[in-house]
């Protein structure tokens, strides 16, 4: 039977792993404390679990105006649009592949728990806009347009745009947001960015396209806009405006031509022709020390 030596650990090696596990729990310390900072600081969201009906607090809001929670447990909800006979509001839920109708009957703000499938097997869903009795869901590389029922559930679907760029480049086939935006017999999609300071892989990327409402007359309506992340049309000018994310940690990472600027709301021609430029009409400055910008600056 053979016989073993313990281990002897002799003094350098002490030393050695008592200095190894004192940096150790200085760097997790020190993450600890850095987090609860960017937790205070807002650069990082606080995690809420908060009911149906309560309050959500830490967002300023117009005076009169309050936020509370409408409806909850849903899978990565992205986009809604409010249907506007019923009052019904539909949401894309991307984590399911679908969207829902939240009835509120009441039209007090308040659910009705009666939820129920309006269109399923989609690919990521994300913007929706309504013209009549059409439902437009922008989904992962394409635009699909739903018809629905006099129950607002689907009666039948097509594929009008195809082969949109789907993730942030070429490689990547992770689905990116597109908002939508019916106005003036007009279909708009914001296309993302390929990344935050490198050429587009599309000539498409980094805009704003516009479509005639069956999908045929692909045009660039504005260009220069890294995130669109939501579109409106004004209805006394019919100006449409469209809110740019801008690019994340271009201070630290971007070239000169691309350090961050002031965020702002943008606004291209009322018609549906391409722009060559875009104008800055407002600028909103991002609250809780966080800070986000147009792109290209």
């Amino acid at each position: 039977m053979e016989s073993t030596t313990p281990v002897q650990f002799t003094m350098p090696d002490r030393k050695r792993m008592r200095l190894q596990v004192g940096i150790m729990l200085a760097v997790m310390a020190a993450g600890f404390v850095l987090g609860m900072y960017l937790v205070a600081a807002g650069a990082l969201p606080r995690q809420y679990n908060l009911a149906v009906g309560e309050a959500v607090p830490d967002i300023d809001v117009p005076a009169g105006f309050e936020i509370e929670v409408f409806a909850k447990d849903l899978a990565a909800p992205r986009y809604m649009v409010v249907e506007p006979t019923r009052g019904t509001l539909l949401v894309a839920e991307r984590g399911a592949n679908r969207v829902v109708a939240l009835p509120d009957p009441e039209g007090d703000g308040s659910p009705s728990g009666d939820w129920f499938v309006v269109a399923e097997n989609l690919a990521a869903p994300t913007g929706l806009a309504l013209d009549e009795d059409w439902l437009y869901v922008a989904e992962g590389a394409q635009v699909t347009r739903v018809r629905l029922g006099e129950d607002l559930r689907e009666v039948e679907r097509e594929t009008i745009v195809r082969s949109l760029p789907a993730g942030r480049n070429e490689n990547e086939i992770d689905p990116i947001s597109h908002a939508l935006l019916i106005h003036d017999e007009t279909l708009y999609i914001s296309m993302g960015a390929s990344c935050a300071a490198c050429p587009p892989d599309d000539p498409r990327r980094a805009s704003v396209l516009a479509y005639d409402l069956d999908g045929s007359n692909e045009r660039i309506f504005a260009r220069g806009l890294y995130y669109v992340l939501g579109l409106a049309a004004e209805p006394a000018t019919g100006t449409v405006w469209a809110s740019n994310q801008g690019a994340r940690a271009c201070r630290m990472m971007c070239p000169k031509p691309f350090m961050p600027c002031k965020p702002v709301m943008m606004a291209a021609g009322g018609s549906a022709t391409p722009a060559a430029s875009l104008t800055p009409m407002q600028t909103r400055p991002r609250p809780a020390k966080g800070w986000s910008s147009p792109w290209p600056c």
